[in-house]
């Protein structure tokens, strides 16, 4: 399993976490203990000891090397995606941009041919074109029975956004040639997420046809993951500090006074000197651009850093007046769904399938307002 959300490097700016976690997962945050919630499965419980001495063992800098050096595209972490969940993938290029088909073993059914699932990874805007594009997709095409195209789309340390949004509404275009909008979804985790709804946005300011629905999965609609949790543009809230005290990110505790982004630069380098709170970049910020959303799931974990995110972009969307859903597991940490073998992954994969169902098809397709 490749866990990306803690990505980060002591700095003097910040506070160091005084959580240590135990063999049962246990973790001690100065006088108190949080033990693992007693409404996860017996398969995360035994998994978050685990996870938190993952972010424990490697320094902030060797868990960028590795999540490099592991996204390739038969990497541990897609083998064993593929043997629970048979697809087939081939390579394609659509628009000038590198693809990856993803279909359920056997072939699309008739009835779901004419739904096609647009894919953009995670990886914090720095990694994860190969597996973890792969880890997001396969269980997906195989479990909703639905093509998925997933995209790889531009990101750092050598590209600044927005070429990656530039790069899903080149994909975007084309499968609009023989597509319906209504029938096209979108979805994403953590940094896919965000993209997700970059994308949303941006389709509004070209007049574009909007999505027949979207996932933001393990983010939420603001651009900044690794900012100050207290400005805007950012994912903050309760959980970017709490997550961090629970050793669930393998960063330092935020510092509320003096913040020092913590993250490797290269972590940070797609957002640099970008003005993050800009209405196609953090659209949460923006209700205008919230209310031409199409319906949008928000799937997160109690335990995941941008749980507060998700949870406030849900509520955004609903007083926009958009169709919203939001899924939050309990004692689940940032990105879980890329482990197959939780139960809790599964109910998710089931929720983005029926969602996606539920949706895609319904109504007009028609332009959004510039």
């Amino acid at each position: 399993m490749v866990v990306l959300a803690g990505m980060g490097a002591e700095s003097t700016g910040a506070q160091s976490a005084t959580s240590d976690g135990s063999a049962d997962g246990t973790t001690t945050i100065g006088p108190y203990e949080l033990p693992p919630s007693r409404f996860m499965s017996p398969e995360s419980q035994a998994t978050l000891p685990q996870v938190i001495g993952a972010y424990k063992r490697a320094s902030p800098d060797q868990v960028v090397k590795d999540a490099i050096a592991d996204d390739v595209s038969e990497s541990a972490g897609v083998l064993a995606m593929e043997k629970e969940y048979p697809v087939s993938i081939r390579e394609q290029y659509v628009g000038g941009v590198r693809t990856r088909i993803v279909e359920p073993a056997g072939g699309v059914p008739p009835e779901n041919k004419k739904l096609v699932l647009l894919n953009v990874h995670e990886g914090g805007f720095f990694v994860g074109a190969n597996a973890l594009a792969l880890i997001d997709s396969i269980p997906i095409a195989a479990t909703a029975k639905i093509r998925v195209i997933t995209i790889d789309y531009r990101e750092g340390p050598n590209h600044r956004y927005p070429e990656g949004t530039d790069d899903v509404v080149s994909v975007y275009r084309v499968v609009l040639q023989t597509t319906s909008s209504r029938n096209i979804g979108m979805f994403g985790c953590s940094s896919g997420g965000s993209l997700t709804a970059m994308v949303a946005a941006r389709l509004q300011t070209e007049g574009l046809p909007q999505l027949g629905a979207i996932g933001i999965l393990s983010a939420g609609a603001f651009a900044d993951w690794s900012g100050d949790p207290q400005q805007k543009g950012t994912w903050g809230g309760d959980s970017a500090y709490s997550a961090a005290a629970a050793g669930l990110t393998g960063l330092p505790v935020p510092s509320v006074h003096n913040f020092v982004r913590s993250v490797p630069a290269i972590a940070a380098k797609y957002l640099q000197d970008v003005d993050v709170t800009a209405p196609e970049a953090s659209p949460a910020e923006w209700p205008q651009k919230l209310a031409q959303f199409p319906p949008s799931l928000i799937l997160t974990g109690t335990r995941s850093f941008d749980m507060s995110a998700a949870i406030e972009t849900h509520r955004r969307l609903i007083n926009a007046g958009v169709d919203a859903e939001l899924h939050v597991w309990d004692g689940m940490w940032h990105c879980f769904t890329a482990d197959a073998t939780l139960p809790e992954s599964r109910e998710a994969y089931s929720v983005i399938g029926k969602f996606f169902h539920k949706h895609l098809g319904k109504g007009r397709s028609v332009p959004n307002k510039r």
